[in-house]
């Protein structure tokens, strides 16, 4: 239980560090104006700039964030289901109300970084100022493909070739919508990296303390 337990979260714990650290030298290292914008941490972020938008790969990563939204609407019907049959919101898989709390959690972050602190915004000119760090695409797929996966393996466990095949396409997924972010022009790579780290952080964490109890749950039994 310890092993599981101190594995995950001590791993979450690292990639929150390093958005925190990350969000700390945007804000203060090496802010420069590259085009009509201050930039923080400029000459990373401008060797890495392409020269301009790329529709393909902008929607391309759309798609795959549809795809993440559509695992959360997955996760979130057959919740609704345990709470019906069960008759307690209580009941219902403690990896699926870790789910959505991380969901939440996520929500939350996306309108501190968007309204209340912007940090970055994009290097190409969508409507002014948009606010680009974390990167919301790479957050929200990272968080929600990983978890979505470890839900549906852990349920299908004693089928590895399924398990594994299941983790090869989540990560390809996510290797894309990392890469593509940043070839469209819509994400600084510090944007692409926050969001990156955030939401490995979350995975994590949820990850973590879910097997925890559930660990927890089978000591008590």
């Amino acid at each position: 239980m310890k092993k599981y337990f101190n594995r995950f979260i001590l791993f979450g714990i690292i990639f929150l560090v390093l958005f925190n650290i990350l969000t700390v030298l945007l804000a203060f290292v090496d802010k420069q104006m590259v085009g009509i914008n201050e930039v923080g941490l400029a000459t990373i972020n401008q060797f890495f700039l392409v020269k301009k938008y790329n529709k393909m790969w902008d929607v391309l990563t759309d798609v795959i964030l549809y795809v993440s939204a559509g695992f959360v609407f997955g996760m979130g019907i057959y919740g609704l289901k345990q709470v019906v049959e069960r008759k307690s919101l209580f009941k219902v898989d403690k990896d699926i109300l870790a789910f959505g709390v991380g969901i939440g959690i996520i929500l939350i972050v996306w309108v501190v970084f968007d309204f209340l602190w912007v940090v970055n915004v994009r290097p190409i000119d969508v409507s002014g100022t948009e606010a680009s760090f974390p990167s919301t695409h790479i957050m929200f797929s990272t968080f929600t493909l990983l978890e979505s996966c470890a839900i549906i393996t852990k349920r299908n466990s004693n089928n590895k070739k399924y398990c594994f095949a299941g983790y090869v396409g989540i990560s390809t997924l996510l290797c894309i919508s990392f890469v593509g972010r940043i070839l469209s022009k819509m994400h600084w790579m510090t944007d692409a990296l926050g969001g990156l780290f955030l939401g490995l952080a979350m995975f994590l964490l949820v990850y973590g303390i879910s097997k925890f109890f559930a660990e927890k749950n089978v000591c008590k039994a």
